[in-house]
């Protein structure tokens, strides 16, 4: 039960985060806020990496 209060919890900080560049009208997505990790999570590029379950996946392939 407390896993998941804590993965609903990041979620919903996450969202948050990734939320305010766009409520303070910096840009239209939050996918373009350069120093967001939101395009990570979009899975594009970003200015450093964000270790997610599919970065993590993609990268162990790269490195065989």
């Amino acid at each position: 039960m407390r896993v998941r209060s804590q993965a609903g919890a990041w979620e919903r900080d996450g969202e948050y985060i990734h939320n305010n560049p766009l409520k303070r009208e910096y840009v239209d997505d939050p996918v373009s806020w350069r120093y967001s990790s939101a395009g990570n999570y979009a899975k594009r590029p970003g200015l450093i990496d964000v270790l997610t379950e599919w970065s993590s996946t993609n990268r162990e392939a790269e490195l065989r």
